[in-house]
């Protein structure tokens, strides 16, 4: 008997662990049903479904577009997510959206894993970059050498005329003298003799012209020189320097380096501008309002400068940021000083402008909200990237005092003031993208705030805050601002693609391979395609904060030239 019940109880307790097997608490139990219940990715039907993508995304390893991304060989989790965000909106693309409308859930798995298990490798797509060196080619040369025989019985031997009223050739950029031969050959400049080889020259041999006379070293004429050289370069400072550079020494091929030019020369072609025989509205603009005297004197500053070999352009890094920003703000150094304090009455300070406000002034001068013509000519052809560039290299040099605080009395400012700080800061030392006033030329200020005053410049809030001003109010406004102390603006500094990298490699790393992270492969994939997902994630036409983080801080030129480090990599296999 007592070995029947014991048997019992050994069979209760039995079914009983069954029992407890069968209960699984809680969330040990729902996982368990959702592991069940999980689709499982076919590859083999994916590949069925994705023949309708190879248009696009072929499994040969091509690009059809270098805007469309390489995906065979993605991470599958990566892939599966990012046509799910297609599917949901997250991510905005007309024709993806319609592709995965078509599919289920399933079938869009299935797809990712097809893709996910190939093999092939691929073929990069980089974009060619449109930088080329200023520095001309030693064929280019010896050939504009050859073809030089008819010029050099005017201009000199080397292009360096020894002729009254003939210019010197030498050290001239081929863009200018393609740009002037044209003015010849069309019209806009007036000279018979020049007429003559509108024919002799095709656009290949003007190349190899220029080509061998922007290689040659200018050399001072020696001959007769008049008028005053010292009143000449006060002009020059104030109406020149900007396209012609410091002393004549221009850093633009658009613009001739006058340094050591012919004086005749430059007197007569100076003033045929103000008499109609040469077009050309900037030094129509510029010239207004000078005699001949001041041309004279213009001229007589020019020819007795120190002309400076034309350095060919340096073969820079184009991963370096800093020689990145200068080179982009070189066209802005002869108004606005290399370090972007301007020795010019009138024209403004941009070290201590705040990037934002500065790439903000730069659009409004490119659509108008801001009228310049000057301005206009120098910045239409800006795109954003440079314009950025152009900022955040005045923005991060030093601020000085201007020495032109104006003729109005700063202490009369004291009641309206108050207004301008709301704004633009205490003492004028903005701390957003309104710009800093502290320490700006005063000359600039005034004009500025007529400029607000005659709506030439775009903008409610200003023009609303100083209507009720005089135009002594501006000067003593300008007087006041002018006398502060400018402060640095904080930019933060550009970074390298490598830089750059490191932070991204946590999650894309050529070796990564954590499955639970949704990350793709980035090394090798089309610069095109890679430029416009992290502009997306930047402008947030991409939904995900970890990139929105990672993204909102960089440049256009750091998301371009990350772009272009990545698809020059070669990560091998997947």
């Amino acid at each position: 008997m007592k070995s029947i019940i014991a048997f019992l109880l050994l069979l209760t307790l039995a079914l009983q662990a069954c029992d407890r097997e069968k209960e699984i608490p809680g969330k040990e139990a729902e996982d368990k049903a959702a592991q069940q219940q999980q689709p499982v990715a076919d590859a083999a039907r994916g590949e069925q479904i994705a023949r309708a993508c190879f248009q696009c995304h072929p499994a040969d390893g091509r690009i059809v577009k270098a805007e469309y991304p390489q995906i065979i060989g993605s991470q599958l989790n990566y892939l599966n997510k990012s046509l799910l965000d297609y599917l949901s909106g997250a991510r905005k693309h007309e024709e993806m959206s319609q592709a995965v409308k078509q599919l289920d859930e399933q079938q869009i798995l299935d797809v990712a894993a097809y893709y996910s298990s190939l093999t092939t490798s691929w073929i990069s797509s980089v974009m060619t970059t449109s930088r080329k060196s200023t520095a001309p080619d030693p064929q280019d040369i010896a050939a504009g050498k050859e073809l030089a025989g008819p010029c050099v019985s005017c201009h000199g031997q080397n292009g360096n005329s020894a002729t009254e009223g003939v210019p010197s050739l030498a050290g001239l950029s081929g863009v200018y003298i393609a740009t002037a031969l044209d003015g010849y050959f069309t019209g806009s400049r007036n000279n018979e003799i020049m007429k003559v080889f509108k024919h002799a020259f095709g656009e290949d041999k003007i190349a190899r012209l220029g080509a061998y006379f922007s290689a040659q070293q200018r050399m001072p004429p020696g001959l007769p020189v008049q008028g005053d050289a010292r009143a000449g370069g006060n002009l020059a400072t104030q109406r020149c320097i900007g396209c012609h550079g410091e002393g004549g020494n221009s850093l633009l091929e658009e613009f001739p380096s006058l340094a050591g030019q012919n004086y005749k020369f430059l007197y007569e072609a100076t003033l045929s501008y103000t008499n109609g025989k040469r077009t050309n509205q900037i030094m129509q603009t510029a010239l207004k309002g000078l005699s001949k005297t001041d041309i004279r004197n213009i001229a007589a500053y020019y020819a007795t400068q120190k002309p400076v070999a034309a350095q060919p352009a340096p073969a820079s890094d184009l991963n370096d940021p800093v020689q990145a920003a200068a080179n982009a703000a070189k066209p802005c150094m002869g108004c606005h000083g290399k370090d972007g304090n301007s020795r010019i009455a009138g024209n403004p300070n941009l070290s201590g402008f705040n990037p934002a406000h500065l790439a903000a002034a730069i659009n409004q001068y490119q659509t108008g909200a801001r009228q310049h013509a000057l301005m206009k000519s120098f910045v239409d052809g800006l795109n954003a990237q440079e314009a950025e560039l152009i900022s955040i290299y005045f923005a991060s040099q030093e601020p000085k005092p201007t020495s032109n605080t104006g003729k109005g009395k700063a202490q009369n400012a004291k009641d309206i003031v108050g207004g301008c700080e709301a704004c633009h800061g205490a003492k004028g030392v903005g701390t957003s993208k309104t710009p800093s006033l502290a320490g700006q030329d005063a000359t600039y200020l005034v004009a500025a705030i007529t400029a607000y005053k005659n709506k030439l410049r775009g903008n409610s809030e200003m023009q609303n805050a100083i209507a009720a001003l005089s135009s002594q109010d501006f000067k003593n406004l300008a007087a006041y601002f002018a006398a502060q102390t400018p402060v640095k603006s904080e930019v933060t500094p550009l970074q390298t693609p490598q830089q750059l990298a490191e932070k991204c490699n946590r999650c894309h790393g050529l070796n990564q391979n954590k499955p639970e992270i949704a990350a793709p492969r980035i090394a090798g994939q089309s610069e095109a395609y890679l430029r416009k997902a992290l502009n997306d994630y930047k402008t947030k036409a991409r939904d995900n904060t970890t990139m929105f983080a990672m993204l909102d801080v960089l440049s256009n030129w750091e998301i371009s030239r990350l772009a272009a480090y990545y698809a020059r990599l070669n990560s091998g296999g997947k």
